[in-house]
Order: structure tokens, then sequence, then C-alpha cells
């Protein structure tokens, strides 16, 4: 399994939706590209997980077709049904993550439908000049009423360093065909990694509880665990805890965190990472 032994994360452009761009009849998030040019699916909200505004996509019905929610940090191009392009990186990242709330289309003919969030990270291959993907990661989520935050690993097809992002928000999981109604609200959207990134060992057993946390945030190990330490960051890579394993449960105040995302890293006596994890403050 993939860890990051240097934690931080990559800044995805507007990844916090607080920059919006007017053109005079609609408004797009700066450094994001929707479908609003032809039919304005995404609009800007002051119904924010944090700051002061989210982006809202809804999928809408057109006569005889439904036009999802669309919008990406790359070039939408609707004649070819693609999206090309990206924001460049050069970092293997590991995560994405991000909050979100979704209600689904009340028209269930097809099941209950689901939002479609995917992170893609490729390479320019100079031979074939063309771009090859290197890892991939989706999340689809159901019905939330609240802002809940999603946390998915990029799965790694290609053994490249890859040099462009590209991250698409979808209403819906079928955006050809899929139901009118579906609203979707995104916010705070994230990659996150590490500069070094190796193999941890995947035997060791670690849960948190809750994610979104408030105020007390409770660790379980396993009884055979070898872990010594935990070590809190926040999103940037700046330790905010530490604190000695002295039985399986180690319990984190995290009362005076700011809201946002932080991670945790297991360490033994030689300070080896054992193990991370992520989770989310709100209060």
């Amino acid at each position: 399994m993939l860890c990051a032994v240097n934690l931080f994360a990559q800044v995805i452009p507007n990844a916090d939706m607080e920059a919006w761009e007017d053109s005079g009849s609609f408004e797009e998030p700066a450094g994001w590209n929707t479908t609003n040019p032809l039919v304005i699916t995404v609009t800007k909200t002051t119904d924010a997980y944090q700051g002061q505004y989210a982006a809202l996509l809804e999928s809408k019905s057109l006569v005889i077709i439904t036009v999802a929610g669309v919008m990406a940090t790359g070039d939408i191009v609707p004649e070819e049904l693609t999206v090309k392009g990206g924001f460049p990186i050069n970092q293997p990242y590991t995560n994405f993550s991000g909050f979100y709330k979704y209600t689904p289309s009340t028209d269930t003919s097809s099941g209950e439908d689901t939002c479609w969030m995917a992170a893609i990270l490729t390479k320019w291959n100079t031979t074939n000049n063309a771009r090859d993907t290197v890892a991939m990661a989706n999340f689809y989520g159901g019905a939330a009423a609240n802002y809940t935050f999603f946390d998915v690993p990029l799965n790694y097809i290609a053994p490249e360093l890859p040099d462009t992002a590209l991250i698409i928000v979808f209403t819906t999981r079928n955006p050809l065909g899929g139901p009118a109604g579906s609203k979707l609200y995104v916010d705070d959207l994230s990659l996150s990694g590490g500069v070094g990134i190796n193999l941890i060992n995947e035997d060791e057993e670690v849960s948190i509880y809750p994610s979104p946390v408030s105020d007390n945030l409770v660790i379980t190990l396993a009884n055979t665990s070898q872990a010594k330490q935990v070590i809190v960051s926040d999103l940037l890579g700046n330790k905010v805890g530490s604190y000695i394993v002295n039985s399986d449960k180690v319990n984190v105040n995290t009362t005076s965190f700011a809201n946002g995302i932080y991670f945790i890293e297991l360490l033994d006596d030689s300070r080896n990472v054992l193990a991370t994890k992520k989770f989310s403050v709100k209060h």
C-alpha cells in the first residue's frame, strides 16, 4: 500500500471555490471549466463547508435530453464528449479528497443516482505525442444532507512520475443519460501525498472515529500494533500534536484545531512510519 512519508497537499486551482469569474451571462469557478457557456449547470452558492462560497452543480432537463452538471480543471470538449488537459504537477500524489453534499434526483427509474468525482494523473508521452494515464481515483457519493468528507486513493497503473492532474466533477454517475434534478455541492477539494512514496506495513491495523470530528478523535490500534507514537499534522504538513501510545486507544483533543483536513502517522520505536490515516475537523 502506498503512503506518504512527508505529507503535504497539492493546491488544486481554486479548490475552496472562493474565486469566481463573471462572463456577463454566467459565472464559473476560477481555474475550472463548465458547461455554462451552453447550459448553466454550475452556480456559486453561499451554502459552503467553510469560507464564503461553494460550487453547486445541477442536472437539468432540456426538452428531450438531460444535461449533467459538470466542472473540470481541464477543457470540456462537448463535440467529442471528452475532457482534456489539466494543471501541472510534479509529485506522485496518493489521495483525492474533499467535502460534498448531494441530493439525488427523485427519478429512480434506473436506480438512485450518485454523484461522481474523478482525479486523473497523466504524463506526456513524447514518443506517441499523447497523454498516458498514470493514476486514477474515482468517488461515487450517494445522498448526503450535510457536508460529508470523502477520501479515495489514487490507483497507479504505470510506474511514471505524472506531470498533469485533471479533476472532473459530475452530478451523476451517468453523464450521458442520467436523470434530471440531482444537486451536488462541492467544497475544499484536495490532492495529497508525499515527496517520498514508500511501502508501509499492510498488517498494521488502525481505525479512527469519528470523521469529521469536533472535540475528540479516538484512534484504536490492534493488540499486536508496534506503534509507539502518534503524530498529527495539518494539510500543509505542520505538526499539530504528538502522542505517546500507552494502550490500544489514543484520544486526540481537537477542540483547538481549525476546521480542515489532518493526517495521522503511526511511528514505531525507530520512528519508521507504520501507517497513515486522514481525518477532518468540523466544529
